[in-house]
């Protein structure tokens, strides 16, 4: 009786055990809480523990696996371009200065790659990329919408503000400027011909609140928190040329300054991202 009861009470521990071995082998999919055959409120809690950390583990190996895949795939194209272009020369030297500028654009873009991952990898690590200052948001805002009203007018699309005439903090310009535009070209590129994309802002308590809806097909409900991941396109067939990092620097800036980025989609169609700024970083 000593012998089964011992075994009785530890089978709980031996589950746990062996779901840590199975981990440890790279089994990320292995869950044990629904397997824990035990009354133990604590162990039950463990259980519940381990599957939480197993996911978090598993999402991040996967992301990590489509970041690596996504990378090689967006540097593989221009290089076979440069490659091909280069190639071209060695046969007719004369046609260099035509393929110049196509040669120029395809390294602009593996610049703006590697200047875009590595932006990301240092907001992961906390990094705030800069000094603070006291500026308005609003400056920096009507800037980047003049911007996009300019680039919009080919399909008729218009960015407008409305709102508080300041939006005093204190935080990195730079890196809100960033931000900020990531967000608005976003919606300025999800936006159908002839629509409206419109920004508000406001102060609400101890907070700057910056809110950017487009008309555009928004995002289904399920993949509405992986738009801020590395890499992640709704809608592949989109007429952006963007390398899915916009959004992800946006959340990475913002998490930084101790702010919070959400979307939801709005009704009749559309997508609004709002995002929180605290007063002092």
């Amino acid at each position: 009786m000593a012998i089964f009861l011992s075994r009785w009470l530890t089978s709980p521990m031996r589950g746990i055990s062996q779901g840590l071995k199975a981990i440890a082998a790279g089994h990320l999919e292995t869950r044990i809480s629904a397997k824990l055959k035990t009354s133990n409120r604590e162990l039950q809690d463990l259980g519940r523990d381990f599957d939480f950390a197993a996911e978090r583990l598993q999402t991040l190996a996967e992301g990590r696996t489509r970041l690596f895949h996504d990378i090689s795939h967006e540097i593989r194209s221009p290089l076979a371009r440069l490659r091909a272009a280069v190639g071209l020369i060695e046969v007719s030297p004369a046609r260099g200065a035509s393929l110049a500028g196509r040669m120029e654009g395809d390294i602009s873009r593996l610049d703006h790659l590697v200047n875009e991952i590595l932006t990301l990898a240092r907001l992961e690590r906390g990094e705030i990329l800069g000094g603070l200052q006291t500026f308005d948001l609003l400056d920096l805002v009507e800037n980047i919408i003049a911007d996009a009203n300019f680039e919009g007018r080919a399909r008729n699309v218009t960015v407008a503000y409305s709102g508080v005439k300041t939006l005093n903090l204190m935080g990195n310009p730079e890196l809100l400027h960033r931000a900020c535009e990531n967000i608005i070209r976003n919606a300025l590129s999800h936006s159908p011909e002839g629509g409206l994309v419109q920004v508000t802002g406001q102060q609400i308590g101890e907070a700057v609140v910056l809110e950017v809806a487009d008309e555009g097909p928004g995002v289904p409900e399920e993949n509405l928190k992986n738009i801020f991941a590395p890499f992640v396109r709704v809608d592949k067939e989109m007429r952006s040329a963007g390398i899915g990092l916009g959004l992800a620097i946006a959340s990475g800036a913002l998490i930084s300054h101790g702010g919070t980025i959400v979307a939801r989609n709005r009704h009749p169609n559309g997508l609004v991202i709002k995002i929180c700024i605290p007063l002092q970083t």
